[in-house]
């Protein structure tokens, strides 16, 4: 963020209340989604799709099946 945007001084208060509502929304900490990321970042033995959380990639695995 710019030091001259209007949000500046509220950007501490901004991340704090991203991160409140992503903690709600995913039930999974964000440093979890960053650590998958790095991982596939750096992995040696690069897959095809990465998901996080498991839970979700569950699900998304369900809806293919049915053809959604």
């Amino acid at each position: 963020m710019q030091e001259k945007s209007y949000f500046a001084n509220q950007e501490n208060e901004i991340r704090k209340n991203e991160e409140m509502l992503w903690n709600f929304i995913e039930m999974k900490p964000y440093n979890s989604i960053i650590k998958k990321y790095i991982k596939a970042v750096e992995d040696k033995n690069v897959k095809h799709r990465y998901t996080a959380p498991a839970w979700q990639s569950v699900g998304v695995q369900i809806l293919r099946i049915f053809g959604k």
